[in-house]
């Protein structure tokens, strides 16, 4: 007996269905000039989930344009603000896609945003804890030490 083949994307939003998860917008534009969209998004938690096809069988995705632009589509992204989930057809066959949405959503609903700690901070703990320090940090040049 055969196995009915549905395309991963679709494949995802029933799961997401399935399992109650809402609030998910498909194709969300999410940088006009570009043209570029989101398979999956919550925009509003600026989470964005991508579904790659044709893993194995030498799909857009893994040839070296559609690769490029995926890339460059990704990191514009993130440098928008977005958090990216990439998944291939295999990992939301699996459960596995299903299972990391679910945890980045639960990440998203108590997030706070705390920023990186300087690098004086970082200097300070070193010393507390007796751990070999390394010689010099980037920003002492900067700060004249």
């Amino acid at each position: 007996m055969s196995r009915i083949r549905i395309a991963p994307a679709k494949e995802l939003a029933l799961a997401l269905q399935c399992d109650g998860i809402g609030g998910w917008v498909t194709e969300f534009r999410f940088h006009p000039p570009r043209r570029f969209r989101w398979d999956f998004a919550w925009p509003e938690r600026m989470l964005a989930v991508e579904v790659d096809g044709g893993t194995w069988s030498g799909g857009r995705h893994t040839r070296g344009a559609g690769f490029e632009a995926d890339c460059r589509k990704i990191n514009l992204g993130i440098l928008a603000g977005w958090r990216v989930l990439r998944f291939t057809t295999d990992m939301v066959q699996s459960g596995e896609a299903l299972t990391m949405i679910k945890g980045a959503l639960c990440l998203t609903t108590s997030y706070s945003h705390v920023p990186p700690k300087p690098a004086f901070a970082v200097r300070a703990r070193y010393k507390r804890i007796g751990k070999l320090a390394p010689r010099r940090f980037p920003l002492d040049e900067e700060e004249g030490k």
